[in-house]
């Protein structure tokens, strides 16, 4: 796998430099990238929604890439996610660093939420696991928020749920983009998009039909505040707008 790894080449993907073993651990020397992780510049509340696009595009684009390869990308989180002012989204390992040294357990896992259900039932895990976790990272850009609670979650917990709604969060947003976001995240594979650039695609067509779209709320809900739940009162976000522009056509 990490032989595989390195030999991927992709504009979203960092390069391997090295790779082998030492003291018993496999290790990828990964080139160095200063660009902070997508659930920083979510906390500094300064990625609009265009921006947003563009960077989770070009992770599509990196995890279709790696799959046609028979490299799974397991670790679509937003803090495995880098974001380069130039490049745009960044991906590492791709997860193959957490494959090698085994399963975290899902209980002390603070990804969890982005991880697919057959991955949480200790199934097979095949390409369609990045829609769902990319689907995943698609509600926090929006939202500033997990997809679920994490604070007392566990993985049976998780299995159980339905896909979260952004417009709990972004009443603002049209309809069609919790239809994106609960399709991509669908619990049975079969029923998510088949590629990941196909979600993306499918969520700019969403949110292009929105009028105005302000920023993203801080997302300080990443680390401390749940996704509410349907007994829960919805909180609009604050009322900072900025035009949509030609996101579509991209």
């Amino acid at each position: 796998a990490l032989e595989l790894r390195a030999s991927l080449r992709h504009p979203h993907l960092l390069r391997v430099h090295s790779f082998g073993e030492a003291l018993g651990y496999a290790f990828l020397a990964l080139e160095m990238c200063e660009a902070p992780s997508l659930s920083t510049r979510l906390r500094d509340a300064d990625l609009g929604l265009e921006e947003c696009m563009r960077v989770l595009r070009g992770i599509a684009k990196a995890a279709d890439a790696a799959a046609r390869r028979g490299v799974v990308a397991r670790d679509i989180t937003p803090d495995a996610i880098l974001v380069d002012p130039v490049r745009g989204g960044l991906l590492g390992d791709l997860g193959i660093a957490r494959e090698t040294v085994g399963p975290v357990p899902v209980t002390l896992d603070p990804q969890l939420p982005y991880r697919p259900p057959e991955e949480l039932r200790r199934q097979p895990v095949d390409s369609r696991a990045r829609v769902y976790s990319l689907g995943a990272v698609l509600f926090t850009a929006l939202t500033g928020a997990r997809p679920h609670e994490f604070g007392y979650l566990r993985a049976v917990h998780l299995l159980s749920l339905q896909p979260p709604s952004v417009r709990r969060w972004r009443p603002d947003l049209p309809r069609a983009i919790d239809r994106v976001v609960a399709r991509a995240m669908a619990r049975d594979p079969e029923a998510r998009y088949r590629t990941a650039r196909g979600l993306i695609q499918a969520a700019t067509v969403a949110l292009s039909t929105a009028e105005r779209v302000p920023r993203p709320r801080p997302a300080r809900a990443l680390s401390f505040v749940p996704a509410p739940h349907a007994s829960q009162p919805s909180r609009a976000p604050a009322k900072s707008r900025a035009p949509l522009g030609a996101l579509a056509a991209r």
